[in-house]
């Protein structure tokens, strides 16, 4: 169907055109003057509507940002360069612009920018080298999202990446694949001195006690961010997994 521009501008031209004004070519024109309204009312109707579509077209045109968003579908591991407040607050919560500089498996590396809001009591976990999973447009590097930890797939790729810098053993990743989930408890925790990737290597002593089970002790040794220690102190329950063949080698998931 014509638009209201091309109703108009015919119009128009059979005004200047045209040797009896009363009678239209156009159909709509015509068949409105056979009930006694004039043409150039009718004129006047649609450009009223084609002001109103212009006003209101955002209502239906597509959000090029929502569209960039739905094909941020690459997964890679990035890290924290920079934040910044953009100085919008929602509800008390100020909001931040996260910059991550994130390493693809193929291609150079690039800093997207993440914008989220962050309650002040987590205002201080935006430190610099902070790992973040995040998912990216390959054509659009300009932003990014924070990958779901509770997917599957980006479980796995997180633990392959942790495996690949050396933060996580291969038997450690063993477990968390394929071992079995039990409740545990922080008995006893000592540095061991190193660190790697900015994060400190931890021994901890776990009294296993699973739910339909006899308890037992296990150590297990492994790298652990700064900023999730608060969490396995002497008390602290935590989950752990491990292989039926070896329970006393645990692998320990620590989320902030």
């Amino acid at each position: 169907m014509a638009g209201p521009g091309c109703w108009l501008a015919a119009w128009a031209l059979e005004g200047l055109t045209a040797a009896d004004q009363r009678v239209s070519r156009l159909p709509v024109l015509s068949s409105t003057a056979q009930y006694g309204m004039p043409p150039f009312v009718v004129a006047l109707l649609i450009g009223v509507g084609w002001g109103l579509m212009a006003t209101f077209s955002w209502a239906w045109t597509p959000d090029p940002g929502k569209a960039r968003r739905r094909r941020a579908t690459a997964f890679a591991m990035g890290r924290l360069v920079e934040s910044a407040r953009t100085g919008v607050t929602i509800n008390d919560v100020p909001q931040y612009d996260l910059y991550i500089r994130v390493g693809p498996g193929e291609g150079g590396e690039f800093i997207g920018r993440y914008r989220t809001l962050v309650p002040a009591s987590e205002a201080a976990l935006l430190r610099r080298g902070t790992p973040l999973p995040v998912r990216y447009n390959p054509a659009n590097h300009d932003t990014v999202r924070l990958a779901d930890l509770d997917d599957a797939a980006v479980q796995r790729a997180v633990i392959d990446w942790r495996v690949e810098r050396g933060l996580l053993s291969a038997a450690h990743s063993r477990a968390l694949r394929d071992g079995v989930e039990t409740p545990a408890s922080v008995t006893a925790l000592r540095p061991t001195g190193r660190r790697r990737d900015g994060e400190v290597e931890m021994t901890l002593t776990l009294l296993m006690a699973p739910e339909d089970g006899a308890a037992w002790e296990a150590e297990s040794t492994g790298f652990v961010d700064p900023d999730a220690l608060s969490a396995i102190q002497v008390g602290s329950p935590v989950l752990a997994w491990y292989l039926p063949g070896a329970p006393f080698g645990p692998a320990v998931e620590v989320r902030r």
